[in-house]
């Protein structure tokens, strides 16, 4: 009987495996493509396929490498957007239309991610999504979990455009909505305000930290870490400047429903820093999102 039940556990470990396909936004140059490639190849040797799409590159191209990596280039630059705009023109093509495709869960991370030790079994635990899931409890880094449907559907929001600036995409990754060269596009919050992570949670692997210190050589070479629990992997982030350590204060932080989010938000809206009477800025707090 243990037999038999282990047994079950693996192929429904197998299954579930086959219906997750990492997505790998990515940019063509050396750094990037060897860290989009070495990401890859550990997700692989998981279990999982990836489709690693690089931005930049001189023409489109989309090759399907082994039964478990496939690779889009396109030669749009849109930061932190190039695997939609990619799997889309894929698709276009004709690419990723078998029933494995257009029932899998797909997961948006970036190639400055890796993998935990908990990244397999938080894999697992990802359920079957309808439209777009963020993976980070404030829906920070544009890494989440959508099905094929969404994908298509935010590729169009970055047709007939070329280039996203960093500035810009890091805005739209925070929740604001950018304009250029007169068209707008509006932030993934504006599709969905739900997370995979939960405020209250019964383990410490399934909560999502930010280093306080920084990981580099230097200055120039820095980053800080985002532990992202609800996939299992790191993040790590550029910045140039300090941050506040969020503190759950009261049980008014513990977001559950879109009410709570509503309410948090609205009271966080007109908070200011001031120092010896003079105003020296707003903060607009990144709020957990709604389970």
């Amino acid at each position: 009987m243990n037999f038999t039940f282990a047994s079950l556990k693996i192929v429904f470990t197998k299954n579930q495996m086959e219906n997750k396909i990492f997505l790998i936004n990515s940019f063509n140059s050396s750094k990037y493509v060897n860290n989009a490639q070495i990401l890859s190849q550990d997700i692989e040797d998981k279990g999982f396929l990836t489709i690693i799409v690089y931005g930049g590159a001189l023409e489109f191209a989309c090759l399907k490498l082994s039964d478990k990596k496939w690779v889009i280039s396109i030669k749009e630059n849109l930061s932190d957007n190039n695997a939609f705009f990619g799997f889309e023109q894929a698709f276009r093509v004709g690419h990723f239309r078998e029933n494995s495709f257009r029932s899998s869960t797909y997961i948006y991370i970036h190639d400055t991610c890796q993998i935990s030790d908990n990244f397999v079994e938080r894999i697992n635990k990802i359920p079957s999504v309808s439209g777009w899931i963020f993976a980070h409890i404030y829906g920070l880094y544009n890494i989440g979990v959508c099905d094929q449907t969404f994908l298509l559907t935010r590729a169009n929001d970055f047709k007939g455009m070329t280039h996203i600036p960093k500035d810009k995409s890091i805005a739209l990754e925070q929740g604001e909505s950018i304009h250029i060269e007169g068209i707008e596009i509006k932030p993934l919050i504006h599709y969905s305000k739900r997370t995979l992570a939960k405020v209250i949670t019964d383990k410490f692997s399934n909560c999502d930290f930010m280093s306080l210190n920084a990981v580099g050589v230097s200055s120039d070479s820095k980053r800080f870490v985002t532990y992202i629990g609800s996939l299992g992997i790191y993040k790590f982030v550029g910045s140039h400047v300090s941050y506040f350590v969020p503190i759950w204060a009261s049980p008014a932080h513990e977001v559950q429903t879109q009410a709570d989010y509503d309410t948090m938000k609205a009271s966080f809206a007109q908070i200011q820093l001031s120092s010896q009477g003079r105003q020296i800025g707003n903060i607009t707090p990144w709020i957990p999102l709604a389970p």
